[in-house]
């Protein structure tokens, strides 16, 4: 296992800054509640990547939505996946 840098949580970290509702989404007050929810749920996953709680971190990726895990760095994704159990 590797260390994660600061670079690779900085990334992920702008990375949720950007998942915002857009064009038509913005307009439906369903899709910006899911995407609020979507934002909350990447801000904790980072939170415990910060803090090195890679294994709860890894069982709270493997619920997520396809579309929303992908907004996970790929190599970031990849070195937390390992503590999957």
């Amino acid at each position: 296992m590797r260390k994660i840098t600061k670079v690779e949580l900085e990334e992920f970290r702008l990375d949720i800054n950007k998942w915002v509702a857009t064009g038509d989404d913005k307009e439906d007050k369903e899709m910006v509640k899911t995407y609020t929810a979507d934002r909350k749920d990447l801000k904790k996953i980072l939170e415990l990547i910060e803090s090195g709680n890679y294994k709860r971190a890894s069982q709270r990726i493997y619920k997520l939505d396809t579309l929303i895990r992908d907004q996970i760095p790929r190599a970031l994704y990849n070195e937390i996946m390992q503590y999957y159990v």
